[in-house]
């Protein structure tokens, strides 16, 4: 099947009258292809993909560069306010 495709890939196969179930979505369509994957992209339904993985990293690290940041800046904060207790 898919060797005849690459022989003649610009030739589409008549559309069907059967009514299927969809894997992905679970809706019922009748046709070759399921209308609701045709409006919304795929990618959105299959979950987490590699560039939303790499995005989540990025943001904990981000995060973590914050906390870091703010943490020294409180103890420095707090170190000062000692300093100038104490040595007043």
């Amino acid at each position: 099947m898919f060797r005849e495709w690459q022989q003649q890939p610009y030739q589409v196969a008549p559309m069907s009258n059967e009514s299927h179930q969809c894997a992905t979505c679970g809706t019922h369509y009748e046709g070759n292809y399921c209308h609701l994957l045709t409006v919304i992209p795929i990618k959105q339904l299959s979950g987490y993909g590699y560039l939303s993985t790499l995005f989540r990293f990025l943001l904990a690290m981000l995060l973590f560069a914050v906390v870091f940041i703010v943490t020294l800046f409180v103890v420095s904060l707090i170190g000062s306010m000692v300093y100038t207790f104490l040595f007043r």
